[in-house]
């Protein structure tokens, strides 16, 4: 079975981050993931990260001046924060020595030409592969489901497979993610087979709801028989807002191990 990942930013909610590192310590999780890490100094986190013997393998780069637009990436007015963003985020995780970097591409605005904000898009992504390459860094990129985040630029998987098409660089992979796939309308076992060869992470939740494995529609053992199936060989984040209290929302593990 896949090392699971704990997203310590959507996960126990009502707790302080620097708290939380240790609460999933105590459950057993060795690698860790963070959407926003900067309310936390990188030498702290650091310094938490080691004393738990965890490892930081994900985080988001920071949202710019207008957190609402969930990212940089399609204004050809923002090119230059877009540009601050990843650099202030390739900063910290060379701090942190956290090897994935989940860069948000923002929401489009209606009266913008699809194929501008493509564009500028492609433009953006293309220079900031290239600065990931030399960190030693990948960048993933996600479709967010139209209902939770409208106008997102990413619509759909199949969005995503052609812009990292578009740009071709080793760097740039797939962020999958079970929850935003079927509130998509989209089989998320099924589209494995579609997009395997560029998927750099994958994330859980069930749908709907966005809890933890077990509270919604999604057969996870079809799923994770499909994923072993691909060939994939990474990590599994565990992006979900739990219902049960911790160790219990991670109760679905030893079912799926049965």
């Amino acid at each position: 079975m896949y090392e699971f990942c704990a997203n310590v930013s959507t996960l126990f909610l009502d707790i302080p981050l620097e708290k939380k590192l240790s609460l999933a310590a105590s459950c057993g999780f060795k690698s860790i993931e963070v959407q926003y890490p900067y309310e936390l100094k990188a030498k702290d986190l650091s310094a938490q990260l080691a004393a738990n013997g965890q490892s930081l393998v994900l985080m988001n780069a920071p949202l710019g001046p207008r957190p609402y637009t969930r990212g940089l990436a399609v204004s050809p007015e923002d090119a230059g924060q877009f540009k601050a963003s990843v650099n202030a985020a390739l900063t910290y995780a060379a701090q942190v020595e956290c090897k994935a970097l989940h860069v948000l591409s923002g929401t489009c605005d209606p009266r913008t030409a699809r194929d501008r904000a493509e564009a500028q898009w492609e433009e953006n992504f293309s220079w900031a592969a290239a600065q990931a390459d030399d960190a030693g860094v990948t960048l993933l990129i996600e479709a967010l489901n139209p209902g939770d985040v409208p106008g997102y630029f990413i619509r759909s998987i199949d969005d995503a497979l052609w812009l990292i098409r578009r740009v071709n660089h080793p760097r740039l992979k797939l962020l999958y993610d079970t929850y935003h796939c079927e509130m998509s309308g989209t089989d998320c076992a099924d589209k494995l087979s579609d997009c395997i060869e560029h998927i750099g992470h994958v994330q859980i939740a069930d749908c709907p709801g966005r809890a933890e494995p077990g509270t919604g529609q999604i057969a996870w053992r079809r799923f994770f028989d499909q994923l072993q199936q691909s060939g994939y060989a990474g990590k599994v984040g565990c992006e979900f807002r739990n219902r049960q209290p911790a160790p219990g929302c991670f109760d679905w593990m030893r079912i799926l191990n049965d």
